[in-house]
């Protein structure tokens, strides 16, 4: 049986340790009368069972760990359990996502450029106002994707979080589809460094976007026929062959660039 790492109360997620004391939560969400439901993340009902020590018929000693558990025939239904159940939601995607979800408006994602040896990358999303909202585990079309933005009702962003496995196949050819440019995929930590001296915003590096980045820089110089060189390099700015700014002299004052190619 799948156990849930987490489950929601009041908007508030608890894991099983954290929900063992809680006695009066406990009491409130069996109750049908009250706000209190105990919630899988995508909304289905569940219940606590708490940590036990008990003795088999047979004799054996049984200790089972707090945890929550789909109720029914909700655990067949529920799309978080056929996402998760190979092997569990890792720590680590659980910390990206609430990372994520935290200030969006302060969260900016980078696109890196495909040349070689090129580090210009551009931001790929719309910077957002502070009224942007942010939810989890979101449900479109048949399937959950990690972290979405909202303005009201209008999806801004949707974002994947690669921890062991990369969104691929129909999922992601629907969504390209259906959203193109406002799909980005990510990975578990955001990117070292600040923008602006400014150490609260972060930046994600984007590794999944409809379509590859090519700076203009590196476009002009791919328009370039190797041809044309007559078997010499341009080293007035960069080398053309890899973008290396810098040159240097051997002992017959022949040119040659720094990366090595000439």
């Amino acid at each position: 049986m799948f156990k849930l790492p987490y489950a929601i109360c009041n908007d508030t997620a608890y894991t099983p340790k954290q929900w063992q004391p809680k006695h009066e939560l406990q009491n409130k969400s069996k109750k049908n009368t009250t706000n209190e439901t105990l919630m899988c993340p995508i909304g289905c009902k569940v219940a606590f069972h708490k940590a036990a020590d008990y003795t088999m018929k047979n004799g054996t000693r049984v200790h089972r760990r707090a945890h929550f558990a789909h109720v029914g025939e909700h655990g067949e239904r529920c799309l978080y359990v056929q996402k998760y159940s190979g092997g569990g939601e890792s720590k680590e995607h659980k910390d990206a996502k609430n990372n994520l979800m935290y200030e969006p408006y302060k969260k900016f994602f980078y696109q890196f450029c495909s040349s070689p040896s090129c580090t210009n990358n551009r931001n790929v999303c719309a910077e957002f106002e502070g009224g942007v909202s942010a939810k989890t585990e979101i449900r479109l079309n048949k399937w959950l994707f990690d972290v979405v933005y909202y303005d009201n009702d209008e999806i801004l962003q949707i974002i994947e979080v690669k921890a062991t496995h990369a969104t691929d196949g129909e999922k992601r050819k629907w969504v390209i589809e259906n959203y193109g440019e406002k799909y980005i995929e990510v990975g578990t930590r955001p990117m070292q460094g600040i923008v602006g001296h400014v150490s609260y915003i972060q930046n994600w590096e984007v590794i999944d976007f409809h379509e590859t980045y090519t700076c203009d820089t590196c476009k002009n110089k791919e328009q370039r026929p190797f041809d044309d060189w007559n078997g010499v390099p341009d080293f007035e700015n960069e080398c053309d062959l890899c973008g290396g700014t810098g040159i240097y002299y051997s002992s017959g004052c022949n040119m040659h660039c720094l990366c090595g190619n000439w």
